[in-house]
């Protein structure tokens, strides 16, 4: 009944936040000037999360179920991302021998934006700090949603098969009347 719609909304909802969120975070990487394979990465789960949001969208208006494995697929590819991303800006936090740590170095003395940024802090070390910080938050909290997503997907999914197999038991059921009537007046 009405939970079930409700479910159904929220997986397009968050099938959308995901695609808005990575087509964000994409124009905001390319105004920095951002390095042009972390950009082409980032474009490949822009373009997927787009795919993802269609695949939401009209596999619950169509009430097809298949459409919604792909929108699974992705969500759980962007977590296995997400968590890779998160564990190297953490460790980045305590120090800055890390490989998260020495791209910031590179990046600050390769890339205006980081440059002009890195200069408002006292230290590279704090600089390294804070971005690391900042990043595994807005990271952590794209994780939570892929993880609520994920089951809301699932669900989803497993709602429309639902209402298929009650849909095509409904046909047969039909069809057996419609025989069993015809026999009759035979």
């Amino acid at each position: 009944g009405c939970c079930f719609s409700d479910l159904l909304i929220v997986s397009r909802i968050l099938a959308s936040i995901v695609a808005c969120g990575s087509l964000i975070e994409l124009i905001i990487f390319i105004l920095k000037g951002e390095n042009v394979f972390i950009v082409s990465i980032r474009a490949i789960f822009c373009t997927l999360h787009l795919f993802s949001a269609f695949c939401a969208f009209f596999g619950i208006r169509t009430e097809r179920s298949r459409m919604i494995i792909p929108v699974i697929v992705i969500t759980a590819l962007t977590l296995i991302k997400n968590t890779t991303v998160v564990t190297l800006t953490s460790l980045a936090i305590y120090s800055v021998n890390t490989p998260f740590a020495q791209y910031l170095k590179w990046l600050r003395h390769n890339n205006q934006w980081y440059h002009d940024f890195a200069a408002t802090y006292e230290s590279e070390e704090e600089y390294i700090k804070w971005y690391s910080i900042g990043a595994t938050v807005s990271v952590g909290i794209i994780l939570l949603i892929c993880i609520r997503a994920i089951y809301v997907h699932f669900c989803a999914y497993r709602i429309l098969q639902n209402r298929s197999s009650n849909r095509q038991i409904l046909i047969d059921e039909m069809m057996k009347s419609s025989q069993i009537s015809i026999i009759s007046k035979a």
